[in-house]
């Protein structure tokens, strides 16, 4: 590739940095079942052992570096850490139920049957979502995290401990070694 200095890059697109919590390192994990229907091999009842990683991306900014001068540190990754596990401690050993599909059928406040499966409804966790997949998993979880992350954004705003800077919340889910979705 040619580096054509007539072509402007906004400086967000190259100066920011990065801030990661390896879900496998750091005990984001959890057990689940699920089924994708029509599927050859994973159309039958069958589980994972998922892995949450997080990937806040920050621009760089005069705020980024005051901060970063004063207190050391931008976000805390016990914070982050702690977001996470929220979330996925509801999921843990509960059977993925995506009650987006049209094949739920939910029989009262005790049970549910999908894709010929009963299931009582204290051993479920309903996503919205039309199938549960690693890809699908990283869509809610990245809108979860987006939105607390952002909640302990600004309640830090709030307490003068950060700045304004422009960031994004990226996340993976790992359903096997090496094998996963980023969003």
């Amino acid at each position: 590739m040619i580096f054509n200095p007539n072509i402007f890059i906004p400086k967000y697109y190259y100066y920011f940095m990065e801030i990661v919590v390896d879900g496998k390192l750091h005990g984001l994990k959890w057990s689940a079942a699920h089924i994708i229907p029509n599927h050859p091999k994973c159309g039958r009842l069958h589980g994972h052992d998922y892995v949450l990683s997080v990937r806040i991306d920050i621009e760089d900014n005069d705020s980024i570096k005051n901060t970063l001068s004063q207190q050391g540190y931008i976000l805390d990754f016990g914070d982050i850490k702690d977001i996470a596990k929220e979330v996925i401690k509801e999921m843990d050993h509960h059977f993925l139920l995506p009650i987006k599909h049209n094949l739920i059928n939910i029989n009262g406040e005790d049970y549910a049957e999908y894709y010929g499966i009963v299931l009582q409804k204290n051993h479920i966790f309903e996503l919205n979502v039309p199938i549960v997949s690693s890809e699908n998993l990283a869509k809610y979880f990245e809108n979860i995290m987006m939105r607390r992350i952002g909640l302990l954004i600004s309640e830090l705003r709030a307490h003068d401990k950060l700045g304004w800077f422009n960031y994004s919340v990226h996340v993976a889910v790992f359903e096997g070694e090496g094998q996963g979705a980023w969003m």
